[in-house]
């Protein structure tokens, strides 16, 4: 199954447990499908990361092909400009070659910081590889604490190629949620949280800021999920029938939740 050209975020005629956001849609192109891009995209790369251009060339050419899944290029684009991108490449430039494919080159124009582009990417490179069969993606970094937020949990230390020290090992697996998932329905200010039925035992994720709901299995993405009233309706249980599996603490701004049970 392809998911079109496009893959939007967020969307505001979605019917949320206490009303709609009327966030903005932001949109995250499929370099595959908009191959008129692919030399200004590889220049854009080459001079974020300084990875040779000639490699992102090579790499989006054989995207373009589309004869395989991997490799696959995203971009976001406003007024003729590149706001944002990243790729989905086998390996890398890192040793453990069984931990594939890898998120690489995830970029935001620093003009363009704090307005969850970067969750945006994120999101719409695990939709996409998802319809396309991959449900496990791997990344390189060194951060720590960011990507968390968006449902990627560490795995272990990799080293990288010429590197001098190892770097972190993240993975992603769609479907599954974690307390640092940012919900795509009220414009990332919720986090979706692990919930449950008491009264069936049916394991759920729940926004804590709109109180979207997504039954057990599904991908935290536009389309899926359902209002909390909507949902209750259709389980045949109240409000007071849920609750959350663990404190939802707080959020800070380096991503780890505090809590606040002590």
């Amino acid at each position: 199954m392809d998911t079109g050209p496009f893959l939007w975020y967020n969307q505001p005629n979605h019917q949320l447990g206490k009303g709609g956001s009327g966030i903005k849609k932001e949109l995250v192109w499929k370099l595959r499908d908009h191959g008129e891009w692919a030399k200004p995209a590889a220049a854009w790369f080459h001079q974020k990361w300084g990875v040779p251009e000639e490699a992102y060339a090579q790499s989006i050419r054989a995207c373009l092909e589309r004869k395989e899944p991997v490799p696959q290029w995203y971009l976001i684009v406003k007024h003729g400009s590149i706001l944002a991108g990243a790729g989905v490449i086998e390996n890398d430039f890192h040793d453990r070659t069984d931990l594939t494919p890898n998120l690489c080159a995830l970029y935001v124009e620093e003009s363009h910081r704090g307005r969850g582009l970067a969750g945006k990417v994120l999101r719409a490179v695990c939709e996409d590889m998802s319809a396309l069969g991959i449900d496990t993606l791997y990344l390189l970094t060194d951060h720590t604490g960011f990507y968390e937020r968006y449902g990627w949990e560490f795995l272990c230390m990799v080293q990288g190629n010429g590197e001098p020290n190892p770097s972190r090992m993240y993975r992603h697996q769609t479907g599954k949620w974690g307390a640092f998932t940012l919900c795509p329905y009220c414009g990332e200010y919720g986090r979706v949280l692990p919930a449950r039925i008491k009264s069936t035992g049916e394991h759920i994720g729940i926004c804590e800021e709109c109180d979207t709901i997504w039954a057990e299995g599904e991908p935290i993405i536009d389309g899926s999920g359902q209002g909390s009233a909507a949902f209750a309706e259709s389980r045949g249980v109240l409000w007071g029938d849920l609750e959350y599996l663990e404190n939802p603490g707080e959020l800070g701004e380096d991503g780890v939740i505090c809590d606040l049970s002590n």
